[in-house]
């Protein structure tokens, strides 16, 4: 049994699968990949409006099985529900930050993530505002301030979609895929 197959394992137990970490890390295959196995509806984060902490609360709360595609919302981290567990997803940095120039990610939308950062751990201002990239910032919440308080979470590499049907392995195909990682 590979790496995923022992995530999907694990999270059968569940209801719900926030799928979650820095953007650009590989969150919208793996949480489709997740959604598809498991036999969940899978929720795209444009579903509550990506930054709706509300209409994502409300996702969370009902008795439906889904797969969440959550990273602009890893802020509100842990979330301790006895219904959910936590896919964090890590990627390699320099992947991380070539996929976030490609599209221009980081000047659009970085500001807004280490904002809601600020928000939720007013104590470490100082520290998150000297991040110079999400990847950094997310990862070093999550390690130091997220996980030790988050009771059920898997951290998947990106490298262990590689087995997955769907994924892409090379460049010249990825050119292949549509918006959220599905074939032409």
């Amino acid at each position: 049994m590979n790496r995923f197959e022992e995530t999907v394992e694990r999270c059968k137990s569940f209801r719900k699968v926030l799928v979650t970490g820095p953007q650009r890390s590989g969150t919208t295959f793996a949480s489709k990949a997740l959604s598809t196995a498991l036999g969940y509806r899978w929720i795209d984060e444009k579903a509550y409006q990506v930054h709706n902490e509300i209409e994502f609360s409300n996702l969370i709360q009902d008795s439906n099985k889904y797969v969440i595609h959550c990273p602009a919302m890893s802020h509100l981290l842990p979330l301790n529900f006895y219904h959910t567990i936590t896919i964090w997803m890590d990627r390699n940095i320099m992947e991380v930050i070539k996929s976030e120039d490609r599209i221009n990610w980081h000047l659009n939308e970085f500001w807004n993530e280490k904002n809601k950062a600020i928000r939720r751990f007013p104590f470490h201002t100082s520290l998150i505002s000297d991040f110079p990239n999400n990847k950094l910032m997310k990862d070093w919440i999550w390690n130091n301030l997220q996980k030790p308080h988050c009771q059920n979470y898997i951290e998947l590499n990106y490298k262990h979609l590689r087995k997955v049907d769907g994924f892409i392995k090379s460049k010249i195909e990825k050119k292949l895929w549509k918006p959220k990682q599905t074939v032409k």
